[in-house]
């Protein structure tokens, strides 16, 4: 299956995050493709040495992008190593495990 997989930490659903996820789903109708979302399981704030927290817990997020028609959701704990990935290492990542044919 080849995904058009939006890319996000999705702390909080709001108008911006579903305009992501319409966007998502639009391009995968065009493109043949399932939409998806890649995002982490676990409180990245946190492992980031940061105070604040996401409102919604992994569980909450995942319901409510699912309801934005989201087919897919991958997702990975989002350690110290994973976080400081170059940004080519991080794309081969996703070309490597999730057979993307458009990022959001």
């Amino acid at each position: 299956m080849n995904y058009v997989v939006a890319l996000g930490f999705f702390d909080l659903i709001h108008k911006g995050h579903i305009s992501i996820f319409n966007k998502t789903v639009e391009l995968a109708k065009k493109l043949s493709a399932s939409p998806a979302v890649f995002t982490f399981s676990n409180d990245i704030y946190k492992v980031l040495g940061k105070k604040s927290s996401p409102i919604n817990c992994f569980s909450e997020r995942v319901q409510l992008i699912s309801e934005q028609g989201i087919d897919k959701i991958f997702s990975v704990e989002g350690t110290k190593d994973f976080l400081s990935k170059s940004g080519e290492n991080f794309l081969q990542y996703l070309l490597d495990n999730y057979n993307p044919v458009a990022f959001v």
